[in-house]
């Protein structure tokens, strides 16, 4: 799919938002080669982006870069508490 997409790009094609959606996501996903995301990058280098592209783009990259909770063992589940003095004892020397 994404070659497809690639050479729409190529072609000066503008990508409508579920198509960038589209190659957004197989771009996160490492499912891409380098020398495609390579060609996809100088296609869109070419041309202006258009407002759809980039909605889709961003839409996607929002996505992946949400996080949640982790849960287990490893959760913190409350703030440490203070490891230093108070700066009057430093100074002080008590």
């Amino acid at each position: 799919m994404t070659l497809s997409l690639i050479k729409r790009a190529e072609a000066g094609n503008v990508l409508n938002r579920a198509e960038a959606e589209s190659v957004m996501e197989e771009l996160l996903s490492g499912r891409v080669e380098t020398a495609e995301i390579v060609r996809l990058l100088s296609a869109m280098n070419r041309w202006p982006v258009e407002v759809q592209e980039l909605i889709g783009f961003s839409s996607v990259m929002r996505q992946a870069g949400s996080t949640k909770p982790r849960v287990g063992c490893c959760q913190r589940t409350k703030a440490s508490a203070a490891t230093h003095a108070p700066l009057w004892r430093s100074i002080s020397g008590w």
